[in-house]
């Protein structure tokens, strides 16, 4: 017997001596003076590009904001740039499209300009309709060094936490709060600037 390797490579949806997907195929063919030979395929399936700059956001512009539509061989950004990420400073529409050996695609995300000033809700209605049901601080960008603490009226800390994501759902020792004003207190770092803040919160239930 008599052996070859061939190294093919397609892009997806393509098909190849009857093989559509990556692998290796071994095929033997018998000559016309009754000998065999062997021949391995060792197939490589490319991808069709698909860009995601992922949906559309809004954002506070005092940070850089950058977006990436993934790994590809070239792009073309609505301004012509050509670097695989761009740097958003602005509120628009930003597209880019992507190319690889097997073809072009295209991507688009809206961005909008969100206030960059931090603060806190004054009510919030935990009934887990998903509309305003925990209270926590808001545009929170680029905070560090972060603690809220909320008390009830007879001076009882009901919730407290370092997270800047997580907020308190109404709830003190597993039973949902009763409806009312409450008082929190925030220490948190901005930048290079320490905040102490404090403030009220009604529940309504």
């Amino acid at each position: 017997k008599s052996g070859s390797t061939l190294n093919k490579t397609i892009c997806e949806g393509q098909i190849f001596e009857g093989h559509n997907s990556a692998g290796s195929f071994t095929d033997i063919y018998t000559g016309i003076n009754g000998c065999d030979s062997v021949r391995i395929l060792k197939l490589a399936v490319l991808k069709l590009p698909k860009p995601n700059l992922g949906a559309d956001t809004s954002i506070c512009f005092e940070n850089n904001f950058l977006i990436s539509p993934g790994s590809f061989n070239n792009y073309l950004w609505q301004d012509g740039s050509v670097q695989n990420s761009y740097s958003v400073h602005a509120p628009g529409l930003y597209t880019v499209k992507v190319t690889n050996t097997c073809g072009a695609a295209t991507d688009s995300i809206l961005v909008s300009e969100k206030s960059c000033e931090i603060f806190f809700p004054n009510v919030f209605t935990p009934n887990s309709d998903t509309k305003n049901d925990v209270f926590r601080i808001l545009n929170a960008d680029n905070v560090s060094n972060y603690s809220l603490s909320v008390y009830n009226r007879w001076g009882e800390k009901v919730f407290q936490t370092t997270e800047v994501n997580k907020g308190w759902d109404g709830k003190y020792k597993g039973q949902l709060s009763e409806s009312g004003v409450y008082i929190w207190f925030c220490t948190f770092k901005k930048g290079i600037s320490d905040k102490n803040v404090k403030g009220s919160v009604i529940l309504l239930r």
